[in-house]
């Protein structure tokens, strides 16, 4: 299975996550050590939810790029949501992933434009995207 991982710098380490696997997260001090460290969180994680005889999450979400930033589009809830890891407080949701990732495509910029019209400070794109790729045991 094939997941995808944001993965972000924090003031003194490098943290990641995967929007398929709410509440699975890790750190590292390098990029690689953070990858290193995701893939043996996502392994436990579904482990775990194996042996409890839970079903794995599809992997669903995939990346964009709009107006620099690294989105994400994934699917939770039933519904589709986008959103950059710099800009939390922006997220849509649609009905299909297309929809969500033509909505964001249009509110992204319209939101960066009122923040510098303002005279906030916009955060620079630092986030990256990358998958995650793992072999899992399959169920019995």
């Amino acid at each position: 299975m094939r997941y995808l991982v944001v993965m972000s710098w924090t003031s003194n380490n490098y943290c990641a996550g995967a929007p398929d696997v709410p509440g699975c997260v890790s750190t590292g001090r390098t990029p690689e050590e953070m990858k290193a460290n995701i893939r043996e969180a996502l392994k436990f994680h579904f482990e775990g939810m194996l042996e409890h005889g839970e079903t794995l999450p599809e992997p669903t979400a995939r990346a964009i790029v709009v107006e620099g930033y690294n989105a994400v589009v994934y699917r939770e809830d039933g519904r589709w949501k986008a959103f950059v890891e710099e800009l939390w407080p922006i997220v849509v949701a649609a009905d299909t992933p297309e929809r969500a990732e033509s909505l964001f495509r249009e509110t992204l910029p319209a939101y960066l434009g009122s923040l510098r019209a303002s005279g906030v400070s916009v955060p620079s794109p630092e986030s990256e995207t990358v998958f995650v790729d793992l072999n899992l045991p399959v169920p019995a």
